[in-house]
């Protein structure tokens, strides 16, 4: 399965990249797996960017907003992406 995650605003500056493609094993990745994903491959978008909870699950900062495919903005870890999906990770100052 690939995943493409495009970033923008402070995902970009972190990284310093404008887009990564994720490839894992799996028929489907939950939000929270696929940022844990991230966090490791890119160290630099943690704590801005990405935030690790006190029970040890990956998320979104709050001044971070993910979309999927252009479609519909997702926030929740148990949201389900799968193959081919692309998934836009964005300063929520970008979107105006």
């Amino acid at each position: 399965m690939r995943i493409v995650v495009e970033l923008y605003g402070l995902p970009r500056r972190r990284a310093g990249i404008t887009e990564v493609p994720i490839d894992l094993d799996l028929q489907s990745v939950q939000l929270a797996e696929l940022i844990e994903v991230l966090a490791e491959q890119f160290p630099d978008l943690h704590p801005d960017c990405l935030v690790c909870s006190p029970l040890g699950n990956w998320e979104l900062s709050r001044h971070i907003v993910g979309n999927r495919n252009g479609d519909c903005f997702i926030r929740s870890g148990v949201e389900v992406l799968v193959d081919g999906d692309r998934l836009l990770l964005m300063s929520a100052d970008v979107g105006g």
